[in-house]
């Protein structure tokens, strides 16, 4: 029989791995968003792609504070803030539906 403290720290370690995979491939589609952000002829569809890269990032940012390896933690933080800058880079005239009324 498996000690019940080996099966719960391989249950948590699986759990990490899973986090930071799914964050990773979160991170992914949020790049290929904005990439679709960045070729789409549709205005609508432009602010559409961004908003939503937006959320994305907003989701990533808050369940990445549960990544515990500091390396992982690194590199999952290192892409959002790389993914915040190619938005913030993105040009002024693409917003959100909220941001353009409040302006």
């Amino acid at each position: 029989m498996i000690p019940t403290s080996k099966t719960l720290n391989e249950q948590h370690a699986l759990s990490q791995k899973t986090l930071v995979d799914f964050l990773q491939a979160g991170l992914d589609l949020c790049f290929t968003m904005l990439k679709t952000a960045q070729v789409a002829a549709d205005p609508e569809h432009t602010r559409s792609a961004v908003e939503k890269v937006r959320r994305g990032l907003q989701v990533i940012g808050k369940l990445a504070g549960r990544i515990e390896n500091p390396q992982s933690w690194t590199t999952v933080n290192g892409r959002a803030d790389e993914l915040e800058r190619a938005l913030q880079s993105f040009p002024d005239g693409v917003r959100s539906r909220s941001q353009s009324a409040t302006t």
